[in-house]
């Protein structure tokens, strides 16, 4: 599945690094960013996305896949110290849950935020990524 566009930067945020391997090998494979950067929690992340703690700052991402369950910040918690980041900081970002967690609990606390785009089983698929572009990307021409 070829998708035409290509957007500049995504953002996986997990502490498996098997997932993290398939889903960088996927991303990869369907060439549609320019950047994928691989933060192993939330804390990570959110400096990454800052500039914080001794964190290079990275080119504002535009996917966010995002796990729950995870050491030093859970996703839930990264959630939290990410509503709060300004509108200049966040811009244009799509976060989208990805987990294992089948708990229906999980899945409400998702939906407690606005941030969320969409809430995904692992493990990602081209599928699960074409939608996500067609939804939210296809037609700004911005991310190109």
């Amino acid at each position: 599945m070829k998708i035409e566009m290509k957007i500049e930067s995504i953002l996986l945020v997990d502490d498996d690094e098997v997932t993290n391997f398939y889903n960088e090998y996927l991303i990869n494979k369907m060439d549609i960013c320019n950047t994928l950067h691989i933060a192993e929690n939330g804390q990570i992340a959110l400096d990454k996305i800052t500039g914080q703690n001794g964190q290079e700052m990275i080119k504002r991402p535009i996917i966010i896949f995002l796990d729950i369950n995870m050491p030093v910040m859970n996703g839930f918690e990264f959630l939290e110290a990410y509503t709060k980041l300004g509108d200049i900081t966040k811009g244009d970002m799509v976060v989208c849950m990805l987990t294992t967690s089948l708990h229906e609990q999980d899945l409400k606390m998702a939906n407690n935020f606005s941030e969320i785009a969409g809430y995904l089983n692992k493990p990602l698929g081209e599928k699960d990524i074409t939608r996500i572009v067609d939804s939210y990307f296809e037609k700004n021409e911005s991310n190109k």
